[in-house]
């Protein structure tokens, strides 16, 4: 399974007020038959704050950028894995695409912290 591109995620807007109220995501780009799934406006939102959030701290936001990433360094003193040799790895200006395996974990942790789920996701 693939997670989102960018370029697979299409706005949908009021055409009056021009307000996003939902969009379109296409989630496996690669299949003859696209499968498509939508996300609320405020989702969309939350998607264009944290796209923000990572140009702000150096990646460039094209289409051809993944959706969900890997956990990055955001401050000089971020103990967040950055190695004795100065490798670069973590930084935001070096992206790699979060595992459908890591959002699964993300997602479990998450449950757990909340006392949602105390079981692991299956």
């Amino acid at each position: 399974m693939e997670l989102s591109k960018l370029k697979n995620i299409f706005p949908i807007k009021n055409d009056r007020t021009g307000q996003v109220v939902a969009a379109k995501i296409n989630v496996y780009d690669t299949l003859p038959d696209p499968y498509y799934t939508f996300i609320s406006g405020e989702a969309y939102q939350a998607i264009e704050e944290y796209l923000a959030f990572r140009s702000a701290h150096g990646e460039v936001i094209s289409g051809e950028t993944w959706v969900l990433r890997d956990k990055f360094l955001t401050t000089a003193d971020d103990k967040g894995g950055s190695t004795a040799g100065g490798s670069s790895s973590s930084l935001a200006t070096h992206p790699k695409k979060l595992s459908v395996s890591g959002v699964k974990q993300i997602l479990s942790r998450a449950l757990r912290a909340q006392n949602i789920r105390q079981r692991p996701l299956a």
